[in-house]
Formats: structure tokens, sequence, C-alpha cells
């Protein structure tokens, strides 16, 4: 049986995000999650999208508990962040402190990391002394999840990457491999080759 994974596209247009000119949450997360989903369409991989279209937002409730009713092997949501002030441009990998939220907040880290010499990527636990709110779709879950903030939007710099063709195509190179390093590291799925 292939591994099932829930793909979040977070937000949704009636929900609050993160906007610059040119840029919008909700739109950017749901190009990048199609994209990703179309890039994992031919791997031994299930990809369930929580969202069924681009205006569907069911509630982080019904995300939480589709996931859980499947008994899917990971969760992944993707964001984009805006901070007012001067805040680094960088990806943010938050994730849960039980066991397979570290194991898969590293998989994915390792791999953005990888995909991303130029933009630095953190690795954040949620709930933690550091980064206090416990976030819904890390805390309900029953299968270790990401949640990833792909970036900032609010600064010029960060804007301006979502709008070049060539840095969506790396996060998704990036989330791809980091999905099969968190199924690997998991033992959902054997690593190959030596």
């Amino acid at each position: 049986m292939n591994p099932l994974v829930y793909l979040d596209a977070g937000h949704g247009p009636a929900k609050p995000k993160a906007y610059a000119p040119g840029v919008d949450e909700q739109a950017v997360a749901w190009i990048l999650c199609e994209m990703l989903r179309d890039a994992m369409s031919r791997e031994p991989v299930v990809v369930i999208p929580t969202r069924a279209s681009y205006f569907d937002t069911p509630t982080l409730a019904q995300r939480v508990n589709d996931a859980n009713r499947a008994e899917a092997d990971l969760f992944v949501s993707v964001h984009l962040n805006a901070a007012r002030g001067k805040v680094r441009n960088r990806i943010e990998v938050i994730h849960h402190p039980s066991r397979g939220g570290q194991i898969a907040g590293q998989a994915m880290t390792a791999a953005l990391e990888a995909g991303h010499p130029k933009i630095g990527v953190k690795r954040i636990v949620s709930p933690s002394p550091d980064y206090p709110p416990a976030l819904y779709v890390l805390k309900r879950t029953r299968m270790p999840a990401v949640l990833i903030e792909c970036g900032y939007i609010h600064q010029d710099a960060g804007a301006a990457l979502f709008r070049s063709p060539d840095y969506p195509d790396m996060l998704i190179r990036g989330m791809r491999d980091g999905i099969f390093r968190a199924l690997q590291a998991l033992g959902v799925i054997k690593k190959t080759g030596g």
C-alpha cells in the first residue's frame, strides 16, 4: 500500500492571510500545493488535498479529522509568512515536539536547506518557549505533521522571490524531497540506493 500524505494549502479565500502587493498567501499556497501534488503524481505516494477547490475552506478541525480518519502517514501544511518590522527572510519548518514531529521536521528542514542555499531555513518546535502557540494542525493530527512557512512576503525581497519563476520551483523540489525524506526517516517507505 502506498504512503498517504495530506497536503494542506493553508487558509483559503475566507480566512486571514499574509499579503504583499502582488503576492497573496492563500493564492500562492494553493498554487504551490497544486504544483507539489502534480510533481508527486508519478510517485508511489498518494497525495490528498485538504481543500477540494480553491474556494473550499474547510475548518482546521475538518482538515485534521479527515487526515486522522484516513490514517495518513504525514500531514504537510503550506503557508507564507509576514511580520511587523525587519525579519530576515527565511523558510520556517514548524513541527510538534513529538518524536514523529521531530523526525518529519528534521527531514523537511534538511531537504529545503539543500535546495535553498541563498535563503535560510529555520526549524521551529511548536509549542515551545520560543514559539508558544500550539498550532492546531500540529497538535491535533495523529500522524507527524509539518507546517511550512515558505518565506516572509511583507518585505520587498521576500515578495520578489514569489514573483520569480525559479523560487516556486525550488520550493516544490525541496518540499517533494522533504516528504520523501520524512517518509523514509519515519520508516513508512524504504530508503533506496546506497
